[in-house]
């Protein structure tokens, strides 16, 4: 299936927390009958809010209040590739069944459609996630979504859509214009890598049979053997070619399966925090309440029966025996139900809390890799006014870059580098009379000092020391 797919996740505001224009959702984690349970209205809020359907927004259960009002979180997929390879066999190229190079070669990928209509979709598919990864950050616990803060979700989408666009133009290539010179192209060639698989099995053949295990097997639509001559156990040429020619041609996609999943896609998942979910287990157990409550008065009711039947014929005995088996048989099932149902909750609960416990910030892990560009990008030029004693051509237009890149990403509000940040931006503004060489260098060299322990941090958590092995570094 061929097709490129993004997931975006919604973004659900904690009880309390004001989030903004790009949070403004309902807080009040009780949700009225008949709207559905507080999740399933949280997946319609941030389905409306970014224009998607329902059906394609995810929940993700992760107590990180802050990210919920700053961004969301972005998946892309690329999918349906393999409808244009197909796997060769040994007889393929021409190797017989004794031969060392089955021992020491693996059987290579057959492409149905040529190289250069597939580079086509696998630019586009690397152009779309590099475009997400531009725009976004790897927070851990969210792997593979990524999370888009709310200052580089509309640049992103637009480009993305634009992509999109290409992706569906140059399917419709493929599909309208260039599938039937694709086929003919396909059996041209095929034909005539038959003719040179052929020539080598018949000159390995020699005056010894060649092994049944060698000739292929076909299905009973391929086109039967023609009664021409034959070398050894080898059909003739033409029959060989015919056989091998289609079993290659009917793995290529019809144009319905090419419109139904060459597709490049995205899609979102919400974050759903503990709030949200002990509301859903309250609303649970509002509806098992009550289903007790209907069995308790139903229970009574049957006792009324039982008080009416002693004073009246003694053959209702039979029936109050049975109704006082089946209450006793529902309320043992209640009870087992219930008890099960509470281990499982106690269960996920105490799992979950571990789990939130185990993981890092989020909140930290985004400040940090924002911080860690910015300080490479500082420290190399920094570098290069010590060594040319000016802003060469390169070097000015990193800078620019990095207070671009720190303008695009900021959304947690980092107002000590904002500061420096524009401190930079006035000296590389075109309209300023002269550039302060010696303050663009002071300045560079207090950026780097400003993120040189972000740097740090995220290098010992790169390492593999463990979540919070890098605070307690700094920490010591």
């Amino acid at each position: 299936e061929l097709a490129l797919r993004g997931d975006v996740p919604a973004l659900i505001v904690h009880p309390g927390h004001n989030g903004g224009d790009w949070g403004k959702m309902s807080s009040d984690p009780a949700v009225e009958a008949g709207n559905g349970s507080p999740i399933e209205e949280a997946r319609r809020q941030h389905a409306a809010l970014l224009g998607e359907e329902p059906d394609r927004v995810r929940t993700v259960r992760l107590d990180l209040d802050a990210l919920l009002t700053l961004g969301t979180l972005v998946d892309v997929d690329v999918r349906g590739l393999s409808l244009f390879t197909a796997q060769s066999t040994w007889e393929d190229l021409g190797i017989t069944e004794s031969d060392v190079r089955r021992d020491r070669f693996s059987r290579p990928m057959i492409y149905l459609l040529p190289k250069k209509v597939l580079r086509k979709f696998n630019t586009l598919g690397a152009r779309a996630r590099n475009n997400l990864a531009n725009h976004s950050f790897d927070v851990t616990g969210f792997r593979p979504w990524r999370w888009v803060p709310f200052t580089a979700y509309r640049k992103w989408r637009k480009l993305h859509q634009k992509l999109t666009g290409e992706w569906d133009a140059a399917r419709q290539t493929l599909i309208q214009g260039a599938y039937d010179d694709l086929l003919e192209a396909l059996e041209r060639d095929l034909r005539e890598v038959a003719a040179e698989t052929y020539a080598t099995l018949a000159a390995g053949i020699g005056s010894t049979p060649l092994n049944a295990a060698i000739v292929p097997r076909y299905s009973r639509d391929e086109p039967p053997c023609n009664g021409g001559r034959t070398v050894g156990d080898l059909p003739d040429q033409e029959t060989f070619a015919g056989r091998f020619t289609h079993r290659l041609m009917v793995r290529f996609p019809t144009r319905q399966a090419i419109e139904a999943n060459l597709r490049l896609e995205y899609s979102t998942a919400a974050l759903i925090n503990p709030a949200m979910v002990e509301a859903e287990l309250a609303a649970r157990d509002r509806v098992r309440r009550a289903r007790e409550a209907e069995w308790e008065a139903h229970r009574r009711e049957q006792q009324l029966v039982w008080e009416r039947a002693d004073a009246e014929q003694v053959d209702l005995q039979a029936r109050q025996k049975a109704a006082t088996h089946q209450i006793r048989m529902h309320e043992l099932e209640e009870q087992q139900r219930r008890t099960q149902l509470e281990e499982m909750r106690k269960a996920e609960m105490e799992h979950y809390r571990e789990q939130l416990q185990e993981m890092a910030s989020p909140m930290r892990a985004v400040f940090n890799q924002l911080r860690v560009q910015i300080y490479d990008d500082a420290r190399a030029v920094a570098a290069s006014l010590r060594k040319h004693g000016t802003l060469i051509g390169a070097s000015s237009r990193r800078a620019r870059n990095m207070c671009q890149t720190f303008r695009l990403l900021d959304a947690l509000d980092d107002q000590e580098l904002n500061r420096l940040i524009a401190q930079i931006e006035g000296q590389l503004d075109e309209r300023a009379p002269e550039r302060d060489l010696e303050e663009i260098e002071a300045v560079m060299n207090d950026v780097v000092d400003l993120t040189h322990e972000a740097a740090v941090e995220l290098e010992t958590m790169q390492r593999g020391r463990g979540r919070w092995a890098a605070v307690q570094a700094l920490a010591d």
